[in-house]
């Protein structure tokens, strides 16, 4: 069954200046709505700089 979870990342652009974003996310646990918030961050940031700093999942439903 899968659930509704809101996934934020704290990152670093690459000049060092502390940033985040929230993307809301189905999955079946909290692992794997972080994983999927990762990969899509990556996917829009490849190769670019930024580090992930840390992050919150949240359940929704």
């Amino acid at each position: 069954m899968k659930h509704q979870y809101q996934v934020s990342i704290f990152y670093s652009t690459p000049t060092g200046r502390p940033a985040h974003i929230s993307y809301k996310l189905e999955a079946k646990d909290e692992q794997q709505a972080e994983k999927l918030a990762r990969d899509k961050f990556y996917n829009t940031r490849k190769g670019k700089g930024y580090k992930i700093n840390g992050g919150d999942v949240y359940r929704l439903r």
